[in-house]
């Protein structure tokens, strides 16, 4: 029985998404788009699920649009801003902790229509300064995109800081969050981050993959980048993947309570750290600001790929850093200030509330038998 301690790059589906899907595989496969009886099932199914995750996520139901993933999701936030917005002002405000699938479209703006891209950097203790976002921000400031939670790190980002900074520069800016790390796990709203697009994941709550959300409190605020037949309100055009989508509304449906859950995780957070702390070889590299779900950490006998290696032979599931890195070197880490030697060592741990103690401690032995090596 595998170890599984992998839950940020993708989650098992807990087992009423399956049946979810089963079900809409079989009884709901109807075009939601098309007028006879399965078609007026699968659309009445599709419109049940967004206000089921409407209302875990806590916004309201004509707000959300259904995305393939939540990469999709950030690049139709960020390219869909930059069109509605590129007019009033040149100026995108990021950090430089994000993931790919922001760093990369704000990449592609740059390069190619010479967007100024602004890039907070964490402290020497991981965290983003707030009063450098003050700073940034200006008028000619017209997207602020901020992840809510680090997925390599789990830190801790000021979303909700952002919307003071924005009225007091005046700026045009909408501001995003990717909040594919945080939905499920930390109190994430649009209303307690004060954000105006929030992106979420079906894979990242127990839910199966190819589904995901897009959250836009108006849709004057941006463009729709994808063309077709017209779904989503024109926000994600093409069939939607009925399957998918009902196993993420039964996934979000099944969310446990979220301060209930979170004092769990805590736990073993806690229970991991308490038999590592004494191990010098060991190096703690999550900021204390960092969510209960995730904690990075390298082991400086050995570097990460091998230790991702040893502990798969061992039946144990971690990750060297973001699934979508693809072997790179952690931009996070790197932004972080950390040496080449802690970098190259790192791994991530991240939990779900399916793990137990007992794999925890199964994984701190094996963490202690490889710190002892020369």
């Amino acid at each position: 029985m595998a170890i599984y301690f992998d839950n940020s790059a993708t989650t098992k589906p807990c087992d009423e998404a399956v049946a979810a899907v089963k079900k809409a595989v079989s009884e709901s496969y109807g075009n939601p788009s098309s007028l006879h009886f399965l078609g007026i099932r699968a659309h009445d199914d599709l419109e049940k699920a967004r206000r089921d995750i409407s209302e875990a996520l806590g916004c309201r139901f004509d707000c959300l649009y259904f995305a393939p993933s939540g990469t999709y999701a950030n690049n139709a936030a960020i390219f869909g801003v930059w069109n509605r917005l590129k007019k009033e002002g040149n100026t995108i405000v990021t950090t430089a902790l994000e993931h790919p699938s922001v760093l990369e479209p704000l990449k592609k703006l740059k390069e190619s229509f010479g967007v100024n891209i602004v890039y907070l950097y964490p402290d020497k203790n991981g965290n983003i300064d707030k009063d450098e976002l003050y700073s940034v921000i200006n008028q000619d400031t017209i997207l602020v995109s901020m992840m809510a939670v680090n997925n390599e790190t789990g830190l801790i980002l000021p979303v909700s800081e952002i919307r003071g900074a924005v009225k007091r520069a005046k700026a045009p800016a909408v501001i995003h969050s990717d909040c594919v790390q945080a939905f499920g796990k930390i109190r994430s709203s649009p209303d307690f981050l004060k954000a105006d697009l929030m992106s979420i994941s079906s894979h990242k709550i127990h839910g199966p993959k190819g589904a995901g959300a897009l959250y836009v409190n108006d849709k004057k605020k941006l463009k729709p980048q994808i063309f077709g037949g017209g779904q989503e309100n024109g926000m994600f055009p093409g069939t939607e993947s009925t399957p998918a989508i009902l196993g993420f509304s039964a996934a979000a449906k099944a969310l446990p309570d979220i301060e209930q859950e979170l004092s769990y995780i805590a736990s073993l957070k806690k229970r991991l750290i308490s038999q590592l702390k004494d191990c010098d070889k060991i190096v703690i590299n999550s900021p204390e600001n960092s969510i209960a779900y995730i904690i990075n950490l390298s082991v400086l006998t050995m570097k990460s790929q091998p230790l991702v290696g040893y502990l798969s032979d061992k039946g144990i599931c971690v990750s060297a850093g973001s699934a979508c890195k693809k072997g790179k070197r952690s931009s996070t880490l790197v932004a972080m200030g950390l040496k080449p030697s802690v970098i190259d060592s790192a791994i991530r741990i991240s939990f779900s509330r399916f793990n137990k103690e007992c794999e925890v401690d199964a994984l701190a032995n094996e963490l202690l038998n490889l710190a002892k090596r020369i």
